[in-house]
């Protein structure tokens, strides 16, 4: 039996700012020439069942990322409940998490194949979907975010939320971000949330465009527990519960979401311990 190999992931889309179609070939063939085991991940799978169905037989010891952030989010979904650890290369816009610069990667391997780096973990959310009788219909872990949301047309929701068995409020709102540590500088900032470093143990509950004069967001320990049940005027209205910004779904009157800490952590392979602020100050600015 072969030992363990190198998994690459890879964008198929990805082709305004480069090829990773053709770069996952190439650093296949210089692994392969380095007498490391390859294998390249080259479909899209819909599910985590799809995806182990695919690959039972393949063991990996790492993995590369080839894309945006967007496409970290997606492999953490994949990799993150087999305990794979993660170098991300950005191929995309920003690259706050794929933080590997494209013209850094042949030094980046060559520090991988040598054990130069460390392992950071990320702390990842469990996102239950149950009907009124408390009966899970979905399941979802994210590294980043999930938001309900409601369609453009409809009106605004209401949204009973509890934590720990503790009424907070019912938000009236566009939607909600639950958000990690992680996913605190994604759709959560831009909604005015707070950012938190990513070894915080906790999480954010977000509104969207609330419907009130004075609604901020709100941190919550990790081993808190938040439900917030879905309470639509109208029943025909469009609810959407999105995972990642990647994963939708459709939410109907009185479901309810339940959230804790995931038991799967995110493993993303760095090459400096402390480097948080320097992507706060070359990715979004901090302080300009």
């Amino acid at each position: 039996m072969p030992g363990p190999a190198i998994g690459i992931v890879y964008n198929l889309y990805k082709t305004y700012k480069c090829d990773t179609q053709h770069i996952a070939q190439e650093v296949a063939q210089w692994l392969t020439d380095r007498g490391e085991n390859v294998h390249i991940f080259s479909n899209f799978y819909n599910s985590n069942e799809e995806f182990e169905a695919e690959t039972q037989d393949v063991r990996l010891k790492l993995a590369l990322v080839f894309g945006g952030d967007g496409t970290v989010l997606y492999a953490a979904r994949l990799l993150a409940p087999h305990g794979v650890p993660m170098l991300c290369i950005n191929a995309g816009s920003l690259g706050f998490i794929a933080e590997t610069a494209l013209e850094d990667l042949y030094p980046a391997l060559e520090r991988v194949l040598a054990g130069e780096y460390v392992i950071q973990e990320r702390a990842m959310l469990q996102f239950e979907v149950l009907d009124e009788n408390y009966q899970q219909r979905l399941l979802f872990h994210a590294l980043n975010d999930a938001a309900i949301m409601r369609n453009p047309l409809s009106y605004i929701i209401d949204l009973a939320t509890y934590v720990d068995g503790e009424y907070v409020t019912t938000y009236r709102a566009d939607g909600l971000i639950i958000a990690s540590a992680t996913g605190s500088t994604a759709y959560s900032l831009s909604s005015g949330g707070p950012i938190m470093m990513p070894d915080v143990s906790g999480y954010i509950i977000n509104p969207i465009c609330p419907h009130a004069l004075f609604n901020r967001a709100i941190v919550i320990p990790e081993w808190k527990e938040t439900m917030v049940k879905i309470l639509l005027r109208e029943t025909s209205q469009d609810v959407l519960i999105t995972i990642d910004g990647q994963a939708n779904q459709p939410l109907f009157h009185r479901d309810i979401i339940k959230v804790s800490r995931s038991f799967y952590k995110t493993r993303l392979i760095k090459f400096n311990k402390n480097d948080f602020f320097h992507i706060m100050r070359q990715k979004l600015f901090l302080g300009r």
